[in-house]
């Protein structure tokens, strides 16, 4: 999917991907599709926002 090879496009920049205000059908796809462990899921723009200071 497009989201994956932007994760490893990211990834290969030292840069992280993260989303942010997933609804809870969004979410339950991507737990059904095992990607809730692929990818970083915050609840909000400014928790997102924090998580992305911490790792500079």
């Amino acid at each position: 999917s497009n989201l994956m090879i932007l994760r490893e496009l990211l990834h290969e920049r030292g840069c992280q991907l993260i989303l942010c205000s997933v609804s809870p059908s969004i979410m339950s796809v991507f737990t059904v599709a095992d990607l809730d462990k692929v990818f970083e899921f915050v609840d909000d723009k400014q928790t997102a926002l924090a998580a992305t200071q911490h790792a500079i």
